[in-house]
This record gives structure tokens, C-alpha cells and sequence, in this order.
């Protein structure tokens, strides 16, 4: 016998070596596919690269501007009743 690795661990190794996955690093390259405007939110479809050759989707859920600044008021007002409050 030759000294060294065993040939089945010399085979594990390669086997896990050959089916082993990982890919190069990529920029997350971020994506809007399409937009969904609701009462107060949107919804974003959106999209960022896993890899060179796949792209993995996703869905984002976003407050509108309005629905933001309406918020505030009515939490600045009902803060306001409560105690003096200022932002």
C-alpha cells in the first residue's frame, strides 16, 4: 500500500470537489420589474442577480410619500392630546 490518503477519502474529495457549487461573486444588480400602487403602500416586484446566469425574485412592500405624511399628522395629532409633543 503507498502511504498517504486512502483511495476511498481520495474519492470523497473529488466527488465533493465535482459537485461542489460556488459561484463567483456578482454586483447585487438590483431590478424593479413592476410596480403596484394600493391604498397607502406599493407593491414592488422586484429582482437581484444570485449568480452570472440566474436572477432571483422577490417582492417589496413600500409606503407611499402621502400615505407617510399622513401617517405623521394624525400621530402628531393624536400625541398631541395626549401630551405636548413636538418633533
Amino acid at each position: 500500500m503507498r502511504p498517504g490518503r486512502s483511495r476511498p477519502a481520495r474519492g470523497r474529495e473529488e466527488v465533493g470537489r465535482a459537485l461542489a457549487y460556488s459561484p463567483a461573486p456578482v454586483p447585487l444588480d438590483l431590478r424593479v420589474e413592476a410596480v403596484d400602487r394600493r391604498d397607502g403602500y406599493e407593491v414592488r416586484t422586484v429582482s437581484f442577480a444570485g449568480s452570472a446566469h440566474y436572477r432571483i425574485p422577490d417582492s417589496l412592500r413600500a409606503l407611499v410619500a402621502a400615505a407617510i405624511s399622513q401617517r405623521t399628522t394624525f400621530v402628531t395629532r393624536c400625541a398631541s392630546r395626549v401630551q405636548k409633543w413636538s418633533p
